[in-house]
């Protein structure tokens, strides 16, 4: 009877654990989307002027760096929960960070 006793607080523990985490979890993911989608509209109000003519390549790649630098911040340089907030394949985007060079340690620096 001790141990089935012990065994479900031990649970009980376990399970507030848990939950305590995904609370967590869930706060992080809301304030990483709110940022994310702030980056969206100073990039939006930050657009080139096309009329102008512009590089369409290099606009999409520096708005790459820029989305991929900021989810690193947020997730302090976790590129598998960086990779989740921006609906990613984790492979892609550690191919993105190393095609464009980009440093995760150095990204929590420039913060």
């Amino acid at each position: 009877m001790k141990n089935s006793k012990r065994n479900a607080v031990h649970s009980g523990s376990t399970i507030a654990d848990k939950q305590n985490v995904l609370a967590m979890a869930a706060l992080r993911l809301s304030d990483a989307m709110e940022l994310l989608a702030t980056a969206e509209l100073s990039s939006a109000l930050n657009a080139p002027d096309v009329t102008k003519g512009i590089d369409f390549y290099q606009e999409v790649t520096l708005f790459e760096i820029t989305l991929i630098k900021q989810a690193l911040r947020v997730t302090k340089g976790n590129q598998s929960l960086a990779a989740k907030l921006l609906h990613l394949n984790h492979t892609t985007l550690n191919c993105k960070v190393k095609q464009y060079k980009i440093d995760p340690r150095a990204v929590l620096l420039s913060v």
